[in-house]
């Protein structure tokens, strides 16, 4: 992905295993944007537990997990837009599932707003 591939898109970072992989445009070089995201995908599904419920699942033991994949953050001006991965196609957090942010795959894109027009 590269800057301007989604409309009004200000800039792109990739974090892989918890570190900036790749970032353009506005997301240069952003590692307390990077740290800032990891944060907010650590806890979540503890602030929006609305989230957590709607995308919770049962795994055959019948333990409930929570989990979610996309996170868009609004500003007045600008939003990011933020979609979590791995190689399952998904990050699995909290439940007693997996905690860390290892093997993950974050895709960070600023836009400008608004977006529509």
């Amino acid at each position: 992905m590269s800057v301007g591939i989604l409309p009004k898109q200000l800039g792109y970072m990739l974090i892989q295993d918890g570190a900036i992989a790749k970032s353009e445009g506005d997301l240069v070089n952003a590692e307390r944007l990077a740290t800032v995201v990891l944060r907010m995908i650590a806890v979540g599904p503890f602030f929006a537990p609305s989230v957590a419920q709607a995308n919770a699942q049962i795994n055959a033991s019948g333990d409930e997990g929570n989990e979610f994949n996309r996170l868009t953050v609004l500003f007045s001006d600008h939003q990011y837009d933020i979609v979590i991965g791995n190689n399952a196609g998904g990050i699995s957090i909290g439940g007693g599932r997996q905690t860390q942010h290892q093997k993950q795959t974050i895709h960070v894109v600023k836009r400008t707003l608004p977006i529509s027009e």
